[in-house]
């Protein structure tokens, strides 16, 4: 292999990392090092006749940085509608006047809003992760039952559960509803 093909091969790691960072910016990076390539070529004795194949590796150099800076400002705005998404999702949760929760088939807690964490005397932090078993000892088997139905059926099932927290037994009519939750 060329030794000037590998130098110039350095120069895609530049490109695409300014691309990156700088966005449309950076495609002064591309184009001043397509010229360090052709300049290159009019002062280094080692090349001969390759002012061709430079050009068209300084026409490389540019499609590419484009490429990136088109793709990265593509995922910056996906980004972005994300994290406006999310944003929404999030404060529809926490202004339900009812407890959310979201529990996987193992019956652990991945979601719940701050109503639902608050009825329990708990906040969410410390609810998410932990087991129906951990919150409800004594209504986890039956709550499991009814959960893993709703899941394998795929239909919402309406019930009213007893559940008991501390001395007190507070009966809950709740809809258990199948989602797919990509985490």
């Amino acid at each position: 292999m060329k030794t000037g093909i590998i130098f110039t091969h350095f120069f895609y790691i530049l490109l695409v990392l300014a691309a990156i960072w700088w966005k449309r910016k950076g495609l002064v990076v591309p184009v001043f090092l397509a010229f360090i390539l052709i300049l290159s070529d009019f002062f280094s004795p080692l090349k001969a006749n390759a002012i061709f194949e430079d050009f068209f590796r300084m026409l490389i150099f540019i499609f590419v940085g484009i490429i990136v800076v088109i793709l990265s400002e593509r995922i910056e705005k996906f980004i972005q509608k994300l994290e406006a998404s999310e944003e929404k999702y999030q404060f529809l949760i926490e202004s339900a006047g009812d407890p959310i929760s979201v529990v996987d088939k193992d019956g652990v807690i991945l979601l719940a809003n701050s109503y639902g964490a608050e009825m329990m005397d708990m906040n969410v932090q410390d609810l998410v992760g932990k087991t129906l078993w951990d919150v409800f000892p004594e209504s986890a088997d039956l709550q499991m039952v009814i959960i893993r139905e709703v899941m394998q059926n795929k239909k919402v099932v309406d019930v009213e559960l007893p559940i008991k927290y501390g001395e007190e037994v507070m009966w809950f009519s709740t809809s258990i509803q199948p989602m797919i939750l990509i985490i």
